[in-house]
């Protein structure tokens, strides 16, 4: 059986020869065939030969036939023995050739009587596929550097027939050389060999050759050997200067051989080693040399390649190159640099910080140092100035450390104070060293401060309120730095901040500086006063400006107080004619003096004043002062007289504080006519009331000491097992309850501070209010117990509804995740009537970026939630959480949690480990979800701005010209639809509609791809965050580079975008560091750490969202590939990149530089199965060209299948589709598995698979949705039929393998067509068609819905006039319906109609569908089509 086989793919093949000759005959002769294998001698008679005899010689009359065919039967020795056997065109099948083969057969073919012989010779291919070099030690390839006297050999051992080699020398155009051949015998075998007589080095020191077989029959030899000789003179290497190169330690060193014309096929690479010239690597042709260090690699364009090089790789390297005709020489001194450990020169006095105050009062020694560079760093003091600097008198030393090769570089200056009092002194490294070290340090020195030569201004200010102290050094002055010093009492003074070139450092709290060098002191306090001192200068003339600041307190209340006048309205107060007055003021300062007057100057004759009493007294720096004067009335003064009491002194004026009343005369009696004077009545009385109450006392310490007995033996009957009082419960139970109001007036507190007012964007002017500027974007959830079905939310509120323990929200980065949650806690901080808050008693809201180390939820809460002097302890906030099911705790962004990948609280909390009745809400990036979450959790997941409603809502609520906005929009979206996926992203979008608005994107600009509408971006960030001169950190500056490799280490390692501030700050100049966060393009957050008393952690910097990330990755890697091979860009750069979660970076680069995206669209066509995406790229770097519309209209003009297995190649199918329809490019039909109908009244898309969704198509001609073994509900078959209304090209919609869609119009109003009701059922005369539908209907009769919704409605009359065709086969073995509009019912197909179009195409296109369930399908899928629509030939 075996053996038939193989006959029948040799004859099938034709291809068991080695070699044939003679084409004109039927059997051509010779025939070579290979020793040791099966093979064919060749034959091709026509079928009018029915038999043939074969025979081994060329006498057919005495010798007998080996093998005869006989109209298909097969006799002889031959093929009985098994030896041989005949294929159906006469050829003759040998089953193992040998020598005993070699020589002449013969073929008879009747019945026309053809006789042919045919010469039989027995090939054998050498060992090696490949010519033998003399020099190569049987290498293919190889460089070899001829001595005096020898030569150049070419042989190919032990083949038969001998092999004709020739030699050519390597060019423009190969040229054969001049050469001896000689050959020999072993046996049978044959040994060849050529040797050139002359090598053609002319006046070239290198020469490619080589060698290979000639034109000969059979084909021996499948390749050629080839060497790259240096000529026995050798090359004088050292004959040029090199270029220097440097290189980062642990980088890899990448070296060009390249002329500017082209690639060299032949480059020999050398390395001058102990003074010695040494041979590393060379590539002859297509092949690279190496040699026995695997630590050099000659890479395909030639260039030298070494991998995580050290100091010992420093070296002068030289490349040889030769096209043949011409020859190049490159010379390279590599320098192996190392950055310092330190990111500025690590000035001694300043202990590590980049910019530090020095107090000294003598000449004072600077010393700043840097360790561990190479090569040493020539650190230099200087006095800056406006412009320039003044240079020091600086001793510099560099001492190498042990670590060997790295050096510590110091510098030591002395600095004299001279007149000055203050100076700016820096450390910089010189130009040479900037490679290692761009950024300065900096030391302010104060020397002793004269005041004799300042007069201080008195500045008065209220409590509490702000004060800003200006530090004007006048318009001659460009102020280099502004320092504040501040003295209280007796004290020396105390640096509390200064500015340097305008970076503010604060030393002391809670002082501020304005942009100007004004001091700030928001809320200004009695602590606060004292003489404050500014110092500014530019290092050549300085300023000192002075004030002394005092705080008044108005007093509580603001007013004098009269005594008698209970009320702060004007009153009277009776007197007797001698009797005293007393007016105070309390809490007041600075203190006043109190002046009682009368009012009109006439009533002085008739009132004395005398007696007058003033007393003050203070209490926690506050006065408390009271006035008290005698009076006396003559008996003909008036009854009523005016009285003044009024705050004099020097500080009167600051508060104005003045009381008039009526003092009225009632009573004119003197002292000694009978009664009592008032004073002993007053005093009795006092008594009387003292001694009354001390009884009271008395009386009641005497009860409660009872009644605390009597408790106290009731107590022991009382206690419970844990000793707790019923008494104690009642007090512990009141305790939590305030416990738990307090807790709720914190939390509410702090979240109206913190959620009230929001910036859209980083770096945007205004922030704007949460509640009135909030729009509502789309929210799936994961329907139970089906992993890609999702159906919308109505709002983000339905959350909240009937919530599960735990539920987990997760968008991709920008879509709003924190905007929401922060929306949520400002709605329950306000009581939102909208927000369902009866089951919601506490919601708790954690930034999981702060969590880090963090043990506990009630940690969490007390340090990060709650004031610093609220009384809520840790251990009373669990007394109030505990067993509680009506809180909530929304931990957001798990994505930038610190301690995910650990065992740690928070990721039990998640698992339900603890506080498992407690709701807790996970907010999250896609790509980032908790590895352990427990059962019934509930899936979310927010999509950001998927309708035109949101982005116009949006508008609407933040700019005054929405339409104008929208148009300019619809402009860049209708060039690309690609381009609007950006833009479902809030943040994105947000940003976009500012730069609009204030007319940042100019009309004119070409914004058709991603690239340039970003490119666009990056211009106007740029101007944003300073001047557009610091070309280092322009969006394609050297420091935005640096950013850029940054960017792409973290995206490399899974998409972390976050960083120590001060570690990038190192990584990139100081000033563009700053640039960057101040254009919003870098975000800087402080990450707060458990366990300190304040709340303070370490500084964090990120991007403001991934696709900047992208960007800034994209335009250093596509910087760097223009001059990196393609091999080392695919293994070492690109395989390190999902294209999936970084799509936007692969598209950059080609959008960026041409040379970089072919290399990139190269990679993504092996890779991935990424030809769709390719060609997404292809349009960013070429625009759309006719090759590229051309590639589309190729790619849309069979059927496509959305393919599960692959996210890429379905999300870039889409983006093409939409740029089709778009175009107006036909799309002849897609088909999609296991889709689901998500398609909402705003949006009027297609879902599938992950949430991915198809736009309305205005070119689609035809619709399949494959549903394998699933239920089409009642909305999903309603929303197919909305989004079809919205094809206008649509011709067909195929439902195949899905249950019902039985759509009855019988009961509605509907009149689509105009046509009479179904007759299923119902007409004598029905089809045997018509009678299956009956069946069909009366197994699936409960599955029959009725239709109401309008749009719906709607959507079928649209369709019926555009005439399209909707067709369903449910099952295998059922026939395939037709939506019968007029009828309103599902018509059967009748079988003698013809398919719509090719089964077999659709067949072959569900192929990649799915491996498991393929053979099954597609022979399900073909036997549907047969039964409802096909005529049976298919």
């Amino acid at each position: 059986m075996y053996l038939h086989l193989l006959v029948y793919i040799f004859c099938l093949s034709g291809s068991a020869s080695v070699g044939i000759t003679s084409a004109q005959r039927n059997c051509p002769s010779p025939q070579y065939l290979e020793l040791g294998r099966a093979g064919t001698v060749e034959c091709s008679f026509n079928e009018s030969y029915s038999r043939f005899l074969w025979y081994e010689s060329l006498d057919s009359t005495t010798n007998p036939r080996i093998v005869e065919y006989n109209d298909g039967t097969l006799l002889g020795s031959g093929y009985d023995s098994g030896a041989y056997d005949v294929c159906r065109n006469g050829s003759l099948f040998i089953r193992e050739v040998s020598f005993d083969y070699e020589h002449y057969f013969r073929v008879v073919a009747l019945p026309k009587l053809t006789q042919e012989d045919i010469n039989v010779v027995v090939a054998v291919s050498p060992l090696n596929p490949f010519p033998l070099i003399g020099l190569c030690d049987g290498n293919k390839s190889c460089y070899a550097k001829l001595n005096p006297g020898d030569s150049l050999t070419c042989s190919v051992p032990d083949a038969k027939p001998a092999v004709n080699l020739t030699w050519m020398a390597v060019g423009p155009e190969d040229s054969a050389l001049e050469s001896e051949f000689t050959e020999s015998k072993n046996g049978h075998l044959d040994t060849s060999q050529t040797r050139l007589v002359t090598i053609p080095f002319e006046d070239n020191d290198l020469v490619l050759l080589k060698c290979s077989q000639g034109k000969q029959t059979p084909r021996l030899l499948k390749k050629y050997a080839a060497i790259l000789v240096e000529s026995p003179g050798g090359i004088i290497y050292d004959s040029m200067t090199p270029e220097t190169k440097h290189f980062e330690r642990d980088s890899i060193l990448v070296l060009p051989c390249l002329s500017s014309d082209a690639i060299q096929p032949g480059v020999v690479w050398k390395r001058r080693l102990a003074g010695e010239w040494r041979t590393i690597g060379a590539k002859v042709l297509s092949d690279i040399i190496t040699t026995n260090d695997d630590a050099y690699t000659v890479t395909e364009e030639g260039s030298l390649k070494m991998g995580d090089i050290g100091i010992t790789e420093e070296d002068v390297y030289v490349c040889m190159g030769t096209d043949g005709v011409n020859e190049l020489m490159l010379s390279y001194d590599v320098k192996v640099y190392v950055e310092p450990e330190e990111a500025n020169p690590y000035i001694d006095s300043c202990e590590g910080k980049v910019l530090c105050v020095l107090e000294v009062d003598e000449p004072t020694r600077l010393i700043c140092q840097t360790t561990g560079s190479r090569p040493t760093i020539n650190l230099t003091w200087v006095i800056p100035k406006t412009e320039g600097y003044l240079t020091l008198n600086t001793e510099r030393s560099f001492i190498e450390q042990p670590a060997g090769g790295l050096y510590a570089s110091q510098a030591i200056t002395t600095v004299n104070p001279g007149t000055r009092s203050v100076l700016l002194a820096s450390c910089i490294p010189e130009n040479e060293s900037t490679l290692l070290m761009s950024s300065n340090s900096s030391v302010l020195l104060q020397f002793p401060l004269d005041e004799l030569e300042t007069n201080p201004s008195d500045s008065w200010t209220e409590n509490g309120r702000e004060v800003q102290l200006p530090c004007d050094g006048g318009k001659d002055l460009s102020k280099l730095f502004v320092v504040w010093k501040r003295r209280r009492e007796n004290r020396s003074f105390q640096t509390i901040a200064f500015q340097v070139l305008g970076k503010t450092n604060i030393l002391l709290s809670p002082f501020g500086m304005s942009k100007t060098g004004a001091l700030i002191l928001q809320s200004a306090g009695i602590g606060d006063e004292g003489r404050y001192l500014c110092i500014c200068g530019d290092n050549q003339k300085e300023v000192i400006v002075s004030y002394d600041v005092n705080v008044y307190v108005n007093p509580i209340p603001n007013n004098l107080i009269v005594t008698g006048c209970e009320q702060q309205s004007y009153c009277t107060l009776d007197k007797d004619a001698e009797d005293q007055i007393e007016c105070s003021v309390n809490r007041i300062r600075p203190a006043v003096q109190l002046d009682i007057s009368t009012v009109e100057v006439s009533d002085e004759a008739y009132i004395s004043f005398y007696g007058h009493d003033s007393s003050s007294r203070e209490v926690d720096d506050l006065y408390y002062i009271t006035k008290t004067v005698n009076f006396r009335i003559r008996d003909d003064g008036p009854d009523k007289v005016i009285i003044r009491c009024k705050a004099t002194g020097n500080h009167s004026a600051q508060f104005s504080l003045q009381e008039t009343f009526d003092v009225r005369f009632s009573v004119r009696s003197r002292v000694g006519n009978g009664s009592l004077p008032w004073q002993i009545v007053v005093i009795v009385v006092i008594i009387i009331a003292v001694v009354a109450t001390s009884l009271t006392i008395a009386i009641i310490k005497k009860r409660c000491s009872e009644n605390t007995a009597g408790k106290g033996r009731q107590s022991l009957d009382d206690t419970d097992g844990e000793g707790t009082t019923e008494g104690t419960e009642l007090l512990q139970f009141r305790k939590q309850d305030e416990g738990l109001q307090n807790l709720l007036n914190e939390l509410k507190l702090w979240y109206k501070m913190s959620t009230e007012k929001i910036m859209p964007f980083p770096g945007a002017e205004d922030p704007l209010d949460l509640a009135s500027m909030y729009v509502e974007t789309t929210i799936l959830q994961r329907e139970d117990g089906r992993v890609d079905r999702w159906s919308p939310l109505e709002s983000y509120l339905n959350i909240f509804e009937n919530m599960p323990e735990r539920t987990v929200i997760e968008a991709d980065p920008g879509c709003g995740k924190s905007l929401m949650i922060s929306k949520v806690a400002n709605d329950w901080s306000t009581d939102c009537d909208s927000f369902p808050w009866n089951d919601i008693k506490l919601f708790i809201l954690l930034k999981m970026s702060d969590l880090g180390g963090v043990k506990s939820i009630y940690e969490a809460i007390r340090t990060h939630i709650l004031p610093d002097d609220s009384t809520l302890s840790e251990k009373k906030l669990k007394a109030i959480l505990k067993g509680r099911v009506d809180v909530v705790i929304a931990l957001d962004g798990y994505d930038e949690y610190p301690d995910k990948y650990g065992d740690s609280y928070f990721t039990k909390l998640l698992a339900g480990d603890v506080l498992r009745e407690t709701k807790v809400v996970l907010l999250t990036r896609t790509s980032s979800l908790p590895e352990r979450m427990p059962a019934g959790t509930r899936s979310m997941r927010l999509k950001g701005f998927t309708s035109p409603n949101h982005q116009q809502s949006y508008i609407n609520k933040v700019t005054q010209r929405p339409g104008r906005i929208m148009e300019r929009l619809g402009q860049i979206f209708g060039i690309n639809g690609s381009v609007m996926e950006m833009f479902k992203v809030p943040l994105l979008f947000s940003i976009m509609v500012n730069l609009i608005s204030k007319g940042s994107i100019s009309e004119c600009e070409d914004l058709g791809t991603v690239a340039s509408l970003f490119e666009a971006f990056m211009k106007v960030f740029g101007r944003r965050g300073g001047s557009e001169n610091e070309t280092s950190c322009s969006w394609r500056g050297v420091d935005s580079l640096k950013l850029g490799k940054v960017a792409f280490g973290g995206l490399s390692r899974g998409g972390g975008i976050s960083w120590n501030s001060n570690d990038l700050r190192r990584k990139l100049r100081g000033a563009c560091f700053e640039r960057f966060v101040s254009a919003g393009i870098l975000v800087e957050e402080q990450q707060i750490r458990s366990g300190t008393s304040q709340r303070k952690g370490k500084q964090n910097v990120k991007f403001i969202h991934k696709i900047f990330a992208e960007w800034y990755a994209a335009c250093y890697l596509a910087d760097a590939f223009e001059n990196i091979a393609y091999y080392i860009i695919a293994e070492q750069n690109l395989s390190k990149l999902n294209p999936f979660d970084n799509q936007y970076l692969f598209r950059f680069i080609c959008g960026l530089n041409g040379t970089a995206a072919d290399k990139v669209i190269r990679y993504l066509k092996s890779n991935y199965n990424g030809d769709e995406f390719a060609l997404l790229c292809t349009i960013e770097k070429n625009g759309f060209t006719e090759e590229v519309l051309k590639e589309v209209t190729v790619l849309f003009s069979k059927t496509v299948a959305l393919k599960p297995t692959s996210r890429l190649q379905r999300h870039s199918t889409i983006l093409l589709m939409d740029i089709a329809s778009r175009k107006g490019i036909p799309i002849t039909d897609i088909l999609m598995e296991r889709c689901y109908a998500l398609v909402s009244g705003d949006s009027g898309r297609l879902g599938i698979i992950e949430g991915i969704t198809i736009p309305p198509l205005t070119s689609l001609k035809e619709l399949i949705l494959f549903h394998v073994g699933t239920v089409m509900s009642t909305q999903e078959t309603q929303n197919i039929l909305i989004y079809m209304s919205k094809c206008p090209s649509l011709e067909y919609l195929s439902l195949a393998k899905s249950f019902h869609p039985f759509i009855d119009f019988s009961r509605t109003n509907i009149n689509i067509g105009g046509g009479a009701e179904g007759n299923v059922g119902g007409d004598e005369g029905m089809s045997d068609g018509d009678q299956v539908a009956v069946e069909i209907e009366k197994d699936y009769k409960e599955l029959s819905y009725v239709i109401y919704r309008q749009d719906v409605v709607d959507s079928l009359n649209e369709i019926q006039r555009s005439k399209c065709i909707v067709q369903w086969s449910p099952f295998a073995d059922s026939p395939t319906f037709i939506l019968d509009f007029h009828a309103g019912k599902w018509k059967v197909l009748p079988r003698q109609e013809k398919d719509v179009r090719p089964t077999k195409e659709v067949c072959e296109e569900l192929e990649d569908l799915s491996a498991k369930d393929h053979e099954e399908m597609c022979i399900d899928f073909m036997k549907m089509h047969r039964n409802g629509k096909t005529n049976g030939n298919d």
